[in-house]
């Protein structure tokens, strides 16, 4: 995302980060912090969308696959889904502590393929020729935090399936902003949430021309510009 900034927006964010009593959140649900929060959309960079008929039937996750992303949960659910004969395709991409489970995972089904650690146009173009993307996450880290990738997906054109309680912050923006469906974070409910995605069409779902304003890199320019005139004039 730094790389996509200009060179002033790229000092501007800097200076913020380090000026003490500031505090710049994306989605930031709930903090204990006493210093001032601005919440800022999380922005991501933008390849356009494909026609559903050049998009894989099938679901992509980008990104950490780390602790705090369910990846055990969601390699379980797969290979349940997958045993029982599921035809949706798998397609992971990036590192983490879990990456070596989801390797395993791919070399032992064809419907799942593995591709490592690729770069952030290469990442929203990947998910920009799939049909859903994944995004699990752990409920408690939503009240601090918002999965940066949840911009991306957006913008790509990808429905997104989120796996998550009901009532976190990222099943709320889902709903609100009408970009999927959201999924208990439990291995059976899992599997069969991923049978019935076979059968949805994602042409229902999708971010609206104002959400895709709100995450443009540009948008994110104009709002670090916005905020630091503020304080530069308190």
């Amino acid at each position: 995302m730094m790389l996509a900034l200009g060179r002033r927006e790229r000092k501007i964010y800097r200076w913020l980060m380090l000026r003490s009593g500031v505090n710049i959140g994306c989605h930031l649900s709930l903090s204990g912090t006493k210093s001032q929060i601005y919440l800022i959309e999380n922005p991501s960079l933008s390849v356009g969308t494909r026609p559903l008929s050049r998009r894989i039937k099938g679901a992509v996750f980008c990104g950490n696959a780390g602790r705090l992303q369910r990846i055990p949960l969601l390699v379980s659910a797969i290979r349940d889904y997958l045993d029982a004969g599921g035809i949706l395709r798998f397609t992971f991409a990036g590192g983490g502590v879990y990456a070596q489970d989801i390797r395993i995972l791919a070399e032992q089904y064809e419907e799942v393929e593995y591709l490592g650690v690729i770069s952030a146009s290469d990442a929203a173009a990947l998910v920009a020729e799939h049909w859903w993307a994944l995004l699990p996450i752990d409920d408690e880290v939503t009240r601090y935090a918002f999965p940066s990738k949840s911009s991306g997906y957006a913008l790509a054109g990808a429905a997104v399936a989120a796996i998550c309680g009901d009532e976190t912050s990222v099943a709320r923006w889902v709903k609100r902003e009408g970009v999927g469906l959201v999924c208990p974070p439990h291995k059976s409910a899992l599997v069969r949430f991923f049978s019935e995605l076979e059968d949805i069409c994602i042409e229902k779902f999708g971010a609206s021309d104002q959400l895709k304003k709100r995450l443009a890199i540009s948008s994110f320019s104009a709002s670090l510009r916005e905020v630091a005139d503020k304080l530069s004039s308190a």
